[in-house]
């Protein structure tokens, strides 16, 4: 009786790690980042570009407003709430976003990795627009210089991308009380 107890356990946990292994290998070759599971994102930008209704705003290391904006963005990036594969950025939003509208460009020294459970690429620089109907969708793009992308973006959750939001604020109304 003991004996087919321990079959029965070793099994089961033999099943379990086989099981894991698979969903791991699976993923990790579907979006080609082995740590996909990793539910942080440390990097930092060098650059933040801010549009907002025609102005531009640049921060960068050292600057007041940096800090805030780029860890209101490393937490929204650590833990998304989706991914769509459909989605695209058209040449002509990115402008319309940069001229008139609201959007925050992410710029980094090299392609940055953000581990997550979909396809989603690595790239330098990530945009993030801040109006229109993305605003309402919480999207965030790898901007590969490919326009549309091949690969969809990230939709982050909603209290990490509100916070994201405010912290682009208050970056612009530092920058225009200067």
């Amino acid at each position: 009786m003991k004996k087919s107890r321990y079959n029965l356990i070793t099994g089961l946990i033999t099943t379990a790690i086989v099981t894991a292994l698979l969903i791991w290998s699976v993923i990790s070759v579907t979006n080609g980042d082995p740590l996909w599971f990793l539910q942080r994102f440390d990097a930092r930008a060098e650059t933040l570009i801010i549009y907002w209704d025609g102005n531009v705003t640049t921060l960068e290391h050292g600057d007041g407003a940096y800090e805030p904006v780029m860890a209101a963005f490393a937490a929204a990036m650590a833990a998304p709430a989706g991914f769509e594969n459909g989605a695209v950025l058209t040449e002509e939003a990115i402008e319309a976003h940069r001229e008139q509208y609201r959007m925050l460009e992410v710029h980094f020294a090299e392609p940055i990795q953000a581990h997550t459970r979909h396809p989603y690429a690595e790239s330098a620089t990530f945009l993030v627009p801040l109006s229109e109907r993305h605003t309402r969708l919480r999207r965030v793009y790898a901007f590969r210089g490919l326009v549309p992308y091949t690969s969809g973006p990230l939709n982050l959750e909603p209290s990490s991308f509100d916070a994201l939001v405010r912290a682009v604020e208050g970056a612009v109304s530092v920058a225009s009380a200067k």
